[in-house]
């Protein structure tokens, strides 16, 4: 997975992070070498390589379901923290409007793959000493979900919540 200033991109059957299915085809595949010379003289043997499959076999996906008839293009952070992503560095109507924007430019740069806008909020954050509960984590309150889960109505978006595990090593 790759972050792009708090924007992630999901594509296909997993996460991507690229700018064009050409590349991320091309990163997946393996690279072939040309055989090299021993010492001895003698050619060492070519490595077999499987040629990558794309699209991946597979069952029909579900009625219903989003990947891979779908590219998520998903805003990532906490309301409560400006440091941990979009969702909480500006306002939300600012931020929202700055998600039409991502996905209008996904659309127009790949009209094949209809784009699925998504909010990801990190709503249980890792600490770095425990809490009451003797657990390194805190939970975000109901009230922020409820929140956040409302601006994701607002632009029929998906709600991912993200929960960081904390605990003692």
């Amino acid at each position: 997975m790759r972050r792009y200033t708090g924007v992630l991109i999901m594509s296909g059957l997993g996460l991507a992070g690229y700018t064009s299915h050409a590349g991320a085809q091309d990163s997946a595949r393996p690279k072939r070498t040309k055989a090299t010379k021993t010492k001895a003289g003698t050619p060492k043997p070519k490595p077999v390589v499987e040629e990558a499959k794309w699209p991946v076999d597979a069952p029909d996906p579900l009625p219903g379901s989003i990947l891979p008839q779908k590219r998520i293009v998903a805003f990532y952070g906490n309301p409560l923290q400006k440091r941990m992503g979009i969702l909480g560095a500006l306002p939300p109507d600012e931020m929202l409007a700055k998600l039409d924007r991502e996905v209008a430019a996904w659309n127009a740069a790949d009209s094949t793959m209809p784009v699925q806008p998504a909010l990801h909020l990190i709503a249980v954050v890792a600490q770095d000493a425990p809490g009451t509960s003797r657990k390194y984590r805190m939970r975000m309150d109901s009230a922020l979900i409820e929140k956040v889960y409302g601006w994701a109505q607002r632009r029929n978006a998906l709600l991912f919540l993200d929960v960081q595990v904390g605990q003692n090593a």
